[in-house]
């Protein structure tokens, strides 16, 4: 009875020892689990950062876009007004030209 009873004795410490190293093994574990955590919880908001600032980036340029096509627009309409005017005054002095050049047609011809 007492060899049996060391024996368990004995099965009990290898069974504690192999529990306790397990323990410590699933602790290192945890440990390095939760550095990368920390780590990837690190990236994920640098990340989040650079999207925000990405994202505000980009509703500057198409707030940019907007406005210079506004613009474009706009100055596209005064270019064609102001050539609208150009021809006028175009068509008038040609007109003016072939009147003067027809009355000093008549005038060398009857001097």
């Amino acid at each position: 009875a007492k060899r049996a009873y060391e024996k368990f004795l004995q099965e009990f410490d290898e069974t504690r020892q192999n529990l306790e190293n397990a323990l410590a093994q699933v602790r290192g574990e945890i440990e390095a689990l939760n550095a990368r955590l920390a780590t990837q919880e690190n990236r994920l908001r640098t990340n989040q950062r650079e999207l925000q600032l990405s994202q505000e980036g980009k509703a500057q340029l198409i707030q940019q876009c907007d406005e210079k096509r506004a613009r474009y627009q706009s100055e596209s309409a005064a270019r064609k007004s102001q050539r609208e005017v150009i021809e006028k005054v175009q068509n008038i002095i040609a007109s003016r030209l072939g009147q003067m050049q027809s009355y000093i047609k008549e005038r060398v011809d009857t001097d």
